[in-house]
């Protein structure tokens, strides 16, 4: 038994209010999607992107996924990040791992040091969000992208990402502010 996944969603992040679907040559193969339940903040989410399979790197466990990205402003550049890498996790056939970092790629924002993405779990929400039982495809992990800054990636490369999180729980920065200070 399960739920629907936009259920799922519109449950911990409100109303589906926006869609979008990559630009891929071909049929879309999944829609990024904004809602507007959580006051001051921007959300976004890959919707569909879970149709996919992908094995894990470390243990070649199948995983089906879906990103989630948030931030204080408006945010089209999240909607263009999260098809950006939905894609790529398409092409690479494999999954994003809890610690993965994507880039450093040059700045993400206008007037902000965020230049990669790190993959975490979205402890912004109750634990019942990160992993929704969807019918007819079975668990669906949510992995929430947080912008970090050069350095922050390097922090992760050079000494892992329990201690880039233990050091993230100490500072509590306010991950959804796109020009917030480094974890450093």
């Amino acid at each position: 038994m399960g739920t629907s996944l936009v259920q799922h969603l519109e449950k911990y992040l409100g109303e589906i209010q926006a869609g979008w679907s990559p630009v891929t040559g071909g049929a879309a193969s999944f829609q990024v999607v904004q809602f507007r339940g959580i006051p001051d903040l921007s959300c976004f989410s890959t919707l569909g992107l879970s149709n996919y399979v992908l094995p894990s790197r470390n243990n070649g466990k199948s995983i089906r996924c879906e990103l989630v990205m948030i931030a204080k402003k408006e945010g089209g550049l999240l909607a263009s990040l999260l098809s950006e890498v939905g894609e790529e996790l398409i092409n690479a056939g494999s999954a994003l791992l809890r610690g993965d970092v994507i880039g450093p790629k040059g700045a993400l924002f206008d007037d902000a040091q965020m230049t990669a993405l790190y993959a975490t779990a979205p402890t912004f929400l109750p634990n019942d969000f990160g992993t929704c039982q969807v019918a007819n495809l079975g668990p669906v992990v949510l992995i929430w992208l947080i912008p970090i800054t050069t350095r922050e990636a390097a922090i992760v490369s050079s000494r892992g990402w329990d201690y880039f999180e233990a050091r993230m729980a100490d500072v509590n920065p306010d991950f959804f502010d796109m020009h917030r200070s480094e974890v450093a």
